[in-house]
């Protein structure tokens, strides 16, 4: 009898050890999942205050007709030329 104690008792120190690594694994990917967050809403943020800048501005100004003709799809393009 005190040998199916001793074994109940054993199995249950190691499911309460498993259970206990399993929550330890979630929360440490859990931080991880934090942290990538975390930077992401950074890179935005500098993304942001990197497009209101003057120097941004302008560049966008000087390359619009670039853009803008690339945007064009390639058949109008064509009948544009006499093709």
């Amino acid at each position: 009898m005190n040998k199916e104690v001793e074994r109940s008792e054993g199995s249950t120190n190691v499911e309460l050890q498993l259970r206990q690594l399993a929550l330890v694994d979630r929360i440490i990917g859990l931080e991880s999942e934090i942290a990538a967050l975390k930077s992401n809403a950074n890179t935005e943020e500098l993304l942001a205050s990197l497009r209101s800048t003057t120097t941004w501005r302008i560049g966008s100004l000087v390359l619009a007709p670039i853009l803008w003709t690339r945007r064009i799809p390639h058949s109008i393009r064509g009948r544009a030329r006499g093709k």
